[in-house]
């Protein structure tokens, strides 16, 4: 569990930025910037059967602030909003924080009318910097869509660089976006860290780096009625979700083995994400002779098919030491495709190396 923290003040063009948590008196400011830049950030926003007024409700906003505080509890998650001068311009943070691999995701947006105050840029430093020096994390990613070039920009200016492009990565503004894979290392960090370097480069007479001080008390309840009964409602849900289980039982990721001339190969989905439409294959063996490659891509066809087809996933991803050539053969022999290489995550074994990632898409021919 991550303490609250506030992070800043940071000085930017004509004034100072502060992350702090985001608080339910927020909306208001939170909406109205959202409904003004709709036009650059819809595009890039995971579709929904809402129009864009719709997602950006009090009651919307009720559930993200509950959620992220509940994130943050568990330690999985750490979001911010973006203060300059006092005034909410957007958002960053942290998702899927997972401690034992020692990776995060980033997530930004900043309002338009900030762009040329570097202020996306800054915060997304001052978070990595936060995520490197205090969480322990070793890798923090960003997926951005090949067609959003600024936020692409901002992130190049704090070293992150491109490690894969997962095709049909995320359905975003209607369509299935290709997604470039981004990464900084905590071994890419500058020794006073992304914020002073990249004060340095514009120019300041002092650069120094962002400070954390506890986060004040947030406010325990929205100031409206009607979202006094939405937080009510929402927490009874979440309580007898809880209760049940969560949800009904669905159809689940299938597990299949395989042999082939003696030769026993297990294969498997996990990390399901519905909301992306995607999972993660494995294969279980020690896949060392031409029979188990065989074996791993009968056993690997049958786990694919089950994903596209029971589970009507639309990509199914997978990894492989760059050495590994026989999970490598398997895995394109079951019609995956090689879309890069990712840094430094932590393999099966413990160790912490390069992986090759594969993906098919449910739309791929069949091989």
């Amino acid at each position: 569990m991550s303490r609250p923290v506030e992070i800043g003040p940071v000085p930017v063009t004509d004034g100072a930025l502060l992350l702090r948590a985001a608080r339910y008196a927020d909306f208001p400011r939170w909406r109205e910037v959202r409904l003004r830049n709709r036009r650059v950030m819809e595009r890039y926003w995971l579709t929904s059967p809402l129009s864009w007024d719709e997602r950006h409700t009090e009651w919307r906003w009720v559930q993200e602030v509950t959620d992220a505080r509940r994130t943050a509890r568990l330690g999985t998650g750490l979001a911010f909003v973006i203060e300059v001068d006092g005034e909410l311009v957007g958002q960053v943070g942290l998702s899927g924080i997972d401690r034992v691999a020692g990776t995060a995701e980033l997530g930004i947006w900043a309002d338009l009318r900030v762009a040329r105050r570097d202020v996306a840029t800054l915060a997304a430093c001052a978070v990595v910097d936060h995520a490197f020096d205090h969480l322990g994390l070793e890798v923090v990613t960003a997926p951005v869509s090949t067609r959003n070039f600024s936020v692409a920009l901002a992130t190049s200016h704090i070293g992150m660089v491109a490690e894969a492009t997962m095709r049909g990565y995320s359905h975003v503004g209607g369509v299935w976006q290709d997604h470039d894979l981004l990464s900084v290392l905590a071994t890419d960090r500058p020794v006073d860290g992304f914020v002073v370097r990249r004060q340095a480069s514009r120019g300041e007479d002092e650069p120094r780096p962002a400070g954390t001080r506890p986060a004040r008390s947030p406010d325990h309840l929205p100031g409206s009625r009607s979202s006094r009964v939405a937080l009510a409602r929402y927490t009874a849900s979440r309580v007898r979700g809880d209760l049940r289980g969560r949800a009904p039982r669905r159809a689940r990721p299938a597990t299949v083995t395989t042999t082939v001339d003696g030769a026993a190969v297990t294969a498997g989905l996990r990390h399901l994400d519905r909301g992306r439409s995607a999972a993660e294959a494995y294969v279980d063996a020690d896949v060392e002779a031409a029979r188990s490659a065989e074996a791993a891509t009968a056993a690997l066809r049958q786990v694919v098919e089950h994903a596209t087809g029971t589970l009507g996933l639309h990509r199914v991803s997978a990894v492989a030491a760059p050495d590994d050539g026989v999970r490598a053969a398997a895995y394109a022999a079951a019609g995956l495709r090689h879309e890069g290489t990712l840094r430094s995550r932590l393999r099966p074994d413990g160790t912490r190396g390069d992986l090759d990632l594969w993906a098919r898409l449910a739309d791929d021919p069949t091989p």
